[in-house]
């Protein structure tokens, strides 16, 4: 499926709404793979960002990042972070 923004998403579909495991690829170049429920993210998923090359792996609740999970940066780094409402309470290298 393509949206008119160049998002594009690959998966399940359930009454018109990505539901399930999906590949949704922004059109900045960002990519997210894992599970959405009525169209948002939610359990487990893997966030590439392009601009600076991360991936997040990480839990979803409502479409944010909630619990713990990890930041791989693009020079091996891994930071294991915990979140709340999308937000970053704390990291650790």
């Amino acid at each position: 499926m393509y949206y008119s923004n160049g998002d594009s998403w690959e998966g399940n579909w359930k009454d018109n709404i990505i539901d399930g495991q999906a590949t949704y690829k922004y059109s900045n170049g960002d990519i997210f793979v894992g599970l959405y429920k009525n169209g948002k993210k939610e359990g487990p998923g893997k966030m590439v960002i392009k601009c600076n090359k991360e991936i997040i792996e990480a839990d979803w609740q409502n479409d944010m990042k909630e619990g713990k999970g990890k930041i791989y940066s693009e020079h091996g780094k891994i930071k294991i972070v915990k979140w709340k409402y999308d937000k970053p309470l704390h990291s650790a290298m």
